[in-house]
């Protein structure tokens, strides 16, 4: 208490000298209130005393005059007393300025509170004396809601004595202004707190809870508030803009010094602001502030549109995170956009402070790469600059943060087409943050024309047949083809995609009048076997109830069969053409065929009438295989690609497209195979009429079952099973054996052209009983020998060497077998080209009968590719 000052032993009635002059200060302003309680009364207040709280002038204490107030608060449930000043409406850039004398000490951990301003109903700023160490604190709340508490005075606060306390806030977000005065010596100033925005609108003194407990005395109160007008931007508009040596057209250089965002599309919504300000720079006085709180709808960032054809983008800045985002989100330096949709950014991941880049595939999913190892620091100016050229899976970006580079990336899985437009500042509401901006410069170029890999090796494939193309578009052209373009519909190569090498070719059409893009390859006369591989990518749709088209196939002018992505469901469709030109649609996969990713697409037409072959595989996997579909007769003489119709639209990326053909084999010509074994001819098959139809078939996987006409032992055409390694590639012909035959002969050509690794084996003939594998014959990978094996009636595999030279690939070889089930005494007889390499006529097996017999890959992983024909299965009753 101040020396001299009066004290009594009990309350009295107030003593005042209200002739006493209120109270002055030389702070800037319209004085709200100055107050020296000499009125005897705080009617100047809102006083608040709840419980056993009292606010009272009282005589017992005084700086001048002889009153003073004093608030009184116990530790007692609902005690509270507390005296609050409104702030005029405009006015909140506020001084508040008296004295004060704790008289009793809050509770332990807690605080006596000298002021606090509030922006509506939220405390913004305060001052107070902690309880636990008595020294001065100041506590200021965030844009993003968190207290900062700073220690003023490193003594404590002598209680029973008047302190001058004096205290300064303007709030302007992370440039808010603090000053705090203790008895004349400033203890804080800083033009940079990391605040709240709006206007000051009350002043608070005494503590803010409930059973804080204390007793505070207060004189000479002054309250002092002007306009909060932030000062217009003292911007130097003679400074030179930025510049950079990256290629291209400059789009944008803004170094903000011109006081205004009119380069830019400035999006402000909520509490989120963006404005040109000088409380921060890199060159010249000026920079461009966005900021952005969590509260809803708050959003700030800017946006520049590149000019169109100007695909290839620059861009540069200096960038200052003043105020973190919201855990788990971030600080967006720059995104990339093609349209409306986000390919590439790089920002500030709020978790761990590092930068990271963010880049959108063909596909449509996101890859996220951390740039740095250690955090891009805070309130500090960083150089950033980004590069992105979209080019589908060889999309370059590069990005380098203060001049050196972090990332470079010419192959990079993203989008195709042109940046349309380059954003700063956050994407979405609620994210927070503050950021500062400096010298952007956004330059572009056009998209470079396609720079193919004309020595990249053409594709190739398993099917049989003559190769009629094999087109990977590496020569940057499309003379392979006949280009059908009407319309806007465009077809050419490009390098924004490719599967290999750098090019493939785009067929884009539009729902406009005569809008229409194709490709046709005719094949040649009496080829009309014909097989067509590619692989291709819609990256745009067709119309509601339409189709993208992937393979079609015609005889004549007359489309055939097809296969398509259904707009509806987004699955696989077959459509094949009847001999009373009725079509027949299949579904082919249960799941959409996914939009911007590259598919293997495969299918194989021999038209046959209603025993035409149709097989369709997709990314590897058979999806459709029969030969017993009603079609049409005559060789296929032309497989296209692309939509079919005009006003179709779509967007076709094909890459590495090819189509072989083989002649259609005359079946009713052709003479069956014999031999002079006994028994009646269960099948025999030269496989002339070009199909599988006398066989079971199992496919499975990416494994292939054809007929083919390169490699035959007789005749034109021969069967050829191909498997891999891959998973579920199995493929298999068997035939039933009639019931109570006892005696069974399996005779045929064996042409084994690639084999599996080592311990594999490639079989031969393979005899069941029921479900049971009981006999077989096979080339083992290792010696290259034929070798039986026998399952014995315990269950065991029982194995015998028949050849102790190895049987050579790529040749063919006469391969006879005979089983005589008949459990501990069957009969087995083997021949290899003409020689037997085993008899025995007390074999013990398992099986007293054969029910079938089997040639191919039993299981997978199996791989081999067999060239199977003249095949004779015999059985006697």
């Amino acid at each position: 208490m101040k020396a001299g000052a009066t004290s009594a032993q009990a309350t009295l009635a107030p003593a005042c000298l209200p002739a006493t002059a209120q109270p002055t200060n030389g702070f800037p302003g319209t004085t709200v209130l100055a107050d020296n309680f000499e009125s005897g009364t705080l009617s100047q207040w809102k006083v608040w005393a709840a419980g056993t709280g009292t606010a009272a002038v009282v005589t017992n204490a005084h700086v001048t005059g002889a009153c003073s107030a004093r608030l009184h608060e116990d530790a007692l449930a609902g005690s509270l007393s507390n005296l609050t000043k409104a702030i005029p409406a405009g006015l909140g850039d506020v001084y508040a300025d008296g004295y004060f004398d704790v008289a009793t000490a809050g509770v332990t951990g807690a605080a006596n509170s000298y002021l606090r301003f509030y922006i509506g109903t939220t405390r913004v700023a305060s001052v107070y004396r902690n309880v636990n160490d008595g020294n001065l604190y100041l506590e200021t709340l965030s844009s993003a809601g968190t207290w900062t508490r700073t220690r003023l005075t490193s003594t404590a606060v002598s209680m029973w004595r008047w302190h001058h306390i004096q205290m300064h806030v303007l709030p302007n977000g992370a440039a808010t202004t603090v000053q705090v005065w203790l008895d004349g010596t400033s203890v804080y100033s800083n033009s940079h707190v990391n605040g709240r925005t709006g206007n000051i609108s009350s002043v608070s003194t005494g503590n803010e809870f409930t059973i804080q407990r204390g007793d505070l005395y207060l004189d000479n109160l002054i309250i002092k508030a002007q306009a909060l007008v932030a000062p217009a931007p003292a911007c130097l508009p003679a400074t030179a803009q930025p510049t950079n040596s990256f290629p291209g057209t400059t789009v944008l250089a803004d170094n903000f010094e011109s006081g205004t965002l009119s380069q830019w599309k400035v999006w402000a919504a909520g509490t989120g602001t963006a404005a040109v300000v000088t409380n921060a720079h890199v060159t010249g006085a000026c920079s461009a502030r966005l900021h952005e709180d969590a509260l809803a709808g708050s959003l700030s960032n800017l946006t520049k549109a590149i000019p169109a054809g100007l695909g290839d983008v620059y861009a540069d800045g200096y960038f200052d995170v003043a105020t973190a985002g919201v855990t788990g989100a971030a600080n967006s330096y720059l995104r990339f956009y093609i349209g409306t949709t986000r390919v590439a950014s790089v920002y500030r991941n709020v978790n761990d402070g590092s930068l990271y880049l963010e880049t959108l595939s063909s596909a449509g999913t996101w890859t996220r790469t951390r740039l740095t190892s250690t955090a891009v620091s805070m309130w500090r100016w960083h150089h950033i600059q980004m590069h992105v050229l979209p080019n589908g899976a060889a999309t370059t970006v590069q990005v380098w943060l203060d001049g050196t580079s972090v990332y470079s990336n010419s192959h990079v899985n993203g989008r195709t087409g042109n940046i349309s437009s380059v954003s700063t500042g956050n994407e979405f509401t609620i994210q927070r943050g503050d950021l500062y901006l400096d010298n952007l410069i956004i330059k572009a170029q056009p998209t470079p024309p396609p720079t193919c890999q004309p020595l990249t090796a053409a594709p190739s494939t398993t099917f049989p047949g003559t190769t009629v193309v094999a087109d990977n578009f590496e020569s940057g052209v499309l003379s392979n083809w006949a280009v059908n373009t009407g319309g806007d519909g465009t077809a050419a190569v490009v390098n924004t995609a490719a599967v290999t090498g750098a090019c493939s070719t785009h067929l884009h059409a539009s729902t406009a009048a005569g809008s229409i893009a194709t490709l046709t390859k005719t094949i040649p006369a009496g080829l009309g076997d014909v097989y067509a591989d590619g692989s291709l990518d819609v990256a745009g749709l067709s119309t509601q109830g339409g189709a993208n088209s992937y393979f079609r196939f015609y005889s004549g002018t007359t489309r055939v069969a097809a296969i398509y992505r259904n707009v509806a469901d987004g699955s696989l469709w077959l459509e094949t053409l009847s001999p009373t030109n009725v079509w027949t649609r299949t579904k082919l996969t249960g799941t959409p065929v996914s939009l911007w990713r590259w598919h293997h697409l495969q299918m194989h037409v021999l038209p046959n009438g209603a025993a035409t072959t149709v097989q369709v595989w997709l990314d590897g996997t058979s999806v459709f295989s029969s030969s017993t579909v009603n079609g049409r007769i005559g060789d296929i003489t032309s497989v296209a690609t692309g939509n079919e119709f005009a006003g179709q639209q779509g967007d076709l990326y094909l890459d590495n497209v090819i189509i072989k053909a083989q002649p259609v084999a005359n079946c009713a010509a052709a003479v069956l195979p014999t031999n002079s074994f006994p028994g009646t001819t269960v099948v025999a098959d030269n496989f002339e009429c070009g199909n599988l139809n006398k066989w079971t078939l199992q496919l499975g996987g990416d494994a292939t079952a054809t007929v083919q006409q390169t490699t035959v032992h007789t005749g034109l055409s021969a069967a050829s099973l191909v498997t891999t390694t891959n998973n579920l590639s199995r493929a298999n012909l068997s035939h039933a054996i009639p019931a109570a035959s006892t005696d069974v002969y399996a005779d045929g050509w064996f042409n084994i052209t690639a084999i599996g690794p080592v311990g594999n084996d490639v079989p031969y003939f393979r005899f069941w009983t029921g479900s049971t594998r009981f006999a077989d014959i096979y080339r083992y990978n290792s010696t290259g020998q034929l070798w039986l094996r026998v399952l014995s009636p315990a269950g065991t595999d029982i194995y015998a060497q028949l050849t102790t030279s190895s049987i050579s690939l790529s040749a063919w070889h006469h391969v006879q077998m005979r089983v005589a089930a008949a459990g501990p005494t069957t009969t087995i007889q083997v021949w290899l080209d003409g020689v037997q390499v085993y008899n025995s006529a007390a074999v013990n097996t398992s099986a007293t009968s054969t029910t079938s017999v089997m040639m191919g890959s039993e299981h997978y992983p199996q791989p081999a590719s067999i060239n199977i024909d003249d095949v004779i299965i015999k059985a006697v009753p």
